[in-house]
Order: structure tokens, then C-alpha cells, then sequence
């Protein structure tokens, strides 16, 4: 009985994971904070990036610390560890 169990939790676990990817199929939503302008920076280096942010954007490294409060209106920029983006997303 304990395997069965573990088995519809395995299958549950890899359903709702397909699930999600389906959703993202078409790219996230950057409507609410103007996130499509920024897209055409990634891969390059955030440095670009500096003096064209709003005030409100944040750029966040791989180790950087950020509070959890989401702003649909904030831009994040997510950059790896040698400075080069790899994501915008809203929040």
C-alpha cells in the first residue's frame, strides 16, 4: 500500500510539472511592468543597463539578496555570476 501511495505522489508531482510548462509555452507576462522593452538586453552585460533603469528596478545576482514583497509593476533584471543577463521578469 505505502508504494502505491508513493506512486500516485510521483505521478501527481510529474503531472503538475508538465502542466507549468505548458503554460510558459508562450514566454512570461511583462505587460505590467513594461518588461518587453528590456528583453532585447539579454545576453549582454547588466553594466548597460545602469543608467537606464527605472529607480525601481532591481537587479539581481545569483547570491544577491532580495526582499519577497512582489511589485507587478517593478522590473528584475536576473544576471549571472560574470554580469551578463539572463532574465527579465515583473515583481
Amino acid at each position: 500500500m505505502r508504494y502505491v501511495l508513493m506512486a500516485c505522489v510521483l505521478v501527481a508531482a510529474c503531472a503538475q510539472g508538465a502542466d507549468e510548462s505548458l503554460a510558459d509555452e508562450n514566454g512570461p507576462d511583462l505587460s505590467s511592468c513594461n518588461g518587453q522593452e528590456w528583453l532585447a538586453f539579454v545576453g549582454q552585460p547588466a553594466a548597460q543597463l545602469d543608467d537606464k533603469l527605472p529607480k525601481t528596478a532591481r537587479v539581481i545576482g545569483p547570491d544577491a539578496a532580495v526582499t519577497q514583497d512582489f511589485r507587478p509593476d517593478r522590473i528584475n533584471v536576473d544576471v549571472d555570476e560574470a554580469g551578463t543577463i539572463i532574465g527579465i521578469r515583473c515583481g
